[in-house]
């Protein structure tokens, strides 16, 4: 079993976020950002700009000519869509999809970002674009615990899809730590805005009460968000039936009359999200 010194040691040997990446979410996380100033920062990346022009190309989008110029494909694609292949490709290399674990991993953190998107717009339209980012990188300690020697994380995941035991418990009986702390240093280790730490580290709840407002409504956001992507099975074996969204546990505080319609919503736009990156082969 590893220590957590040695989970630390992992956290530490990560190599720093890419300039691009940081800038990519300090821009994205504005609500008030525009389309020039996101495409200031894609055009001073080679790699990011040639990935945005495959997309537009890509057969979901089929332009009637080959789109060649970034500024081009930002209105072909539309500046909603750029921000998120923007975040997309930022953070792939985060979180890898070499394995069955990691491409599971994968499918629930994008499912989770979408779903937070939606619930912010609903209740926090200010935090919509900085909880599309929460939601991608919430589980980022796993994906570190992964890489750990020794930690035996894949028998901990296989557990968890299998029997159910809720995974938070399985980490800290076997390893004394959980992925949301891990995530936390990760955070940190990244510079990555507070508001975004703390909704890393407080996703499965244990928020303290003098936390900024800010900071709670992130959190209560993602949490929810979460919810939705265990419910739909996405990242999972299979979707949950039975859920009352109205029960506490279910709904972290928002008007139980509306949750089940968020769903619906979330439902309806990581389908189509899935079909993009498909066609674009992201």
């Amino acid at each position: 079993m590893p220590s957590v010194i040695d989970i630390a040691k992992e956290v530490k040997s990560l190599p720093a976020m890419s300039t691009t990446a940081q800038q990519v979410i300090e821009v994205t996380g504005r609500a008030n950002v525009n389309a020039q100033e996101l495409q200031e920062v894609i055009l001073y990346d080679q790699a990011l700009s040639t990935h945005l022009l495959r997309v537009a190309n890509s057969p979901f989008y089929s332009p009637r000519t080959p789109i060649v110029e970034v500024q081009r494909a930002v209105v072909l694609l539309g500046f909603e869509q750029v921000k998120k292949i923007c975040i997309y490709y930022a953070t792939q290399g985060i979180l890898k999809r070499p394995g069955l674990a990691e491409k599971l991993l994968w499918e629930h953190s994008l499912g989770v970002s979408i779903a937070s998107k939606v619930v912010a717009e609903e209740w926090h339209p200010d935090l919509a674009p900085m909880a599309f980012t929460a939601g991608l990188l919430h589980d980022v300690g796993k994906a570190v615990l992964m890489g750990v020697a020794d930690a035996d994380y894949e028998t901990l995941l296989r557990t968890f899809y299998n029997d159910g035991t809720p995974l938070i418990e399985l980490e800290r009986a076997h390893l004394g730590v959980d992925h949301t702390v891990v995530g936390r240093e990760v955070s940190l280790h990244w510079k990555l805005p507070t508001v975004l730490c703390n909704a890393i580290q407080y996703h499965h709840g244990g928020a303290p009460d003098d936390l900024d407002d800010e900071s709670m409504a992130l959190v209560r956001t993602l949490r929810l968000g979460n919810r939705f992507a265990h419910v739909a099975g996405v990242g999972r074996r299979e979707p949950q039936t039975g859920v009352e969204w109205d029960s506490a546990e279910e709904n972290p505080g928002f008007p139980g009359y509306s949750i089940e319609a968020l769903y619906n919503i979330f439902i309806e736009e990581y389908t189509q999200e899935r079909s993009r990156m498909e066609a674009a082969s992201m």
